[in-house]
């Protein structure tokens, strides 16, 4: 039986954790199942950073950027413990970069995760922002430089739009989405960059109609000419 790199070393603090919803929950019973619930996530924590471990003892670490014949290892071995192979993926990069001895105690796999690319990683992971006792995974990623799930700033949020319409179907869905709002499409028409963008979009458009026209009316033009040249017998 694996063991998982947390087991034996979980220390919980006896922190003061007081309700933010009093009316629904005592500072007691609050705190409660914050331990219970971090209990939880750190057993899970556990076991994805053992069986990212166990894909290192199945395929060892090469050299960066070589992955010659670990995917279709991965792959089976996925299937047959009933995993995506995506997951296991996953749990081997945290792994590798985070060897066992600079694992924090206390913090969850996603925080790892999500530090994972950078340098100082195993220094940053020690001091979570602002004095608090644990990282939460927003917090990580924003230290990564990467856009965290619930985007507080209005650049985060722009980032996420943006990430969001990078298909151009849903983009042009949430566009008309967006201005049929009366009070949005006013916003967007009252700067002038975007009066342009929009005005020279319905140029080009009128343009490339106009062609498609031409075009379709010279077919039709040459169509009788067509057919009698066709219906003229082969010369023998």
């Amino acid at each position: 039986m694996v063991r998982p790199p947390h087991e034996g070393r979980l220390t919980m603090v006896r922190e003061r954790l007081p309700s933010p919803f009093p009316q629904r929950y005592t500072d007691r019973q609050w705190a409660r199942y914050v331990r219970q619930g971090r209990e939880l996530v750190q057993q899970e924590s556990g076991l994805q950073f053992a069986l990212g471990d166990i894909t290192l003892k199945m395929v060892p670490k090469k050299e960066v950027g070589d992955r010659r014949g670990v995917f279709p290892v991965l792959d089976r071995y996925a299937d047959s413990i009933g995993i995506n192979v995506h997951s296991l993926l996953s749990y081997r990069s945290v792994a590798i970069h985070w060897p066992v001895e600079h694992r924090q105690p206390g913090e969850s796999f996603s925080v790892h995760r999500a530090l994972e690319a950078l340098d100082d990683r195993f220094e940053i992971i020690k001091t979570p922002p602002g004095g608090a006792a644990h990282w939460t995974e927003d917090q990580a990623l924003r230290r990564a430089g990467r856009l965290p799930h619930r985007p507080l700033t209005k650049e985060e949020k722009l980032d996420r739009v943006r990430t969001l319409l990078t298909n151009s179907e849903s983009a042009v869905g949430a566009v008309e989405e967006i201005i049929r709002r009366p009070d949005i499409a006013q916003k967007v028409m009252a700067n002038p960059s975007n009066q342009r963008i929009l005005y020279r979009a319905h140029h080009e458009q009128r343009v490339e109609a106009a062609a498609v026209r031409l075009a379709q009316a010279h077919d039709r033009e040459a169509e009788p000419e067509k057919r009698r040249r066709l219906s003229r017998p082969s010369a023998a």
